[in-house]
């Protein structure tokens, strides 16, 4: 619900708690808790998370790879966001 109304800050600490504890019932609790510390400009962590998406979640349903894909994508964005954040403003 925090993400939906952009409280990102929420719900990246909610999103932590049900990856942490019950990444096998919500599986997609860590590629979103990857992506609210992306949002909240955290790369470096966001990059990990979504790297241990991608490594706990093999399967090969369509849905998986989806979010695998975007996993993939999204790290891609978080070291271009990085660079840009070095240059001057």
């Amino acid at each position: 619900c925090y993400r939906n109304y952009y409280d990102y800050k929420n719900a990246e600490r909610f999103y932590q708690k049900v990856a942490s504890r019950f990444k096998d019932q919500y599986p997609l609790a860590r590629y979103w808790y990857a992506t609210m510390l992306k949002d909240n400009g955290n790369y470096k962590k966001a990059i990990d998370n979504y790297e241990k998406y991608r490594a706990e979640h093999t399967e090969s349903d369509l849905e998986t790879e989806l979010y695998r894909e975007k996993a993939f994508n999204e790290i891609k964005g978080c070291y271009v966001a990085m660079e840009e954040n070095t240059k001057p403003k």
